[in-house]
């Protein structure tokens, strides 16, 4: 019929010949390369952001190997997003991003690292953690217990 649908063709279509979309073969678009950045951007801030360090934990500048890490993440994102390595673009099958794009992203990436590390810092001194005694005891601040 002149009007099939999809939907049509797909009853038509056996289980052996239905491709489900999560399947099929990648194909890079703009679309792919950017949520991809964007992702690995925030699951970066995030980290960077939610880290708590002393009195919890070491602190982010101790703790060398996560700060290589979130560095390193960092100075890859902006390798790819600057595409100034190709080859590497290339081989991550990222599409070219329109420079007006690249540098909206750059610049939301910049503004939302700020804020995000703002509002935590804000939320923090408003909201400070509570120590058990036990805790201030173990560092020598408070009362033995």
């Amino acid at each position: 019929a002149a009007g099939a649908t999809g939907a049509t063709n797909a009853t038509n279509a056996t289980a052996a010949e239905f491709v489900h979309p999560l399947d099929a073969p990648f194909h890079p678009s703009l679309i792919n390369t950017v949520s991809f950045l964007v992702n690995m951007f925030i699951q970066t801030t995030t980290i960077l952001v939610n880290y708590i360090g002393e009195p919890f934990c070491v602190s982010l500048r101790n703790n060398t190997p996560l700060l290589y890490s979130v560095v390193g993440a960092y100075v890859l994102l902006l390798t790819l997003l600057s595409e100034t390595v190709t080859a590497l673009n290339q081989s991550m099958e990222m599409v070219p991003i329109p420079v007006e794009l690249t540098h909206l992203i750059a610049a939301a990436m910049v503004v939302d690292l700020v804020a995000c590390w703002l509002v935590e810092r804000l939320f923090a001194a408003a909201f400070p953690a509570r120590q058990s005694k036990v805790a201030l005891a173990l560092a020598g601040r408070g009362p033995r217990v």
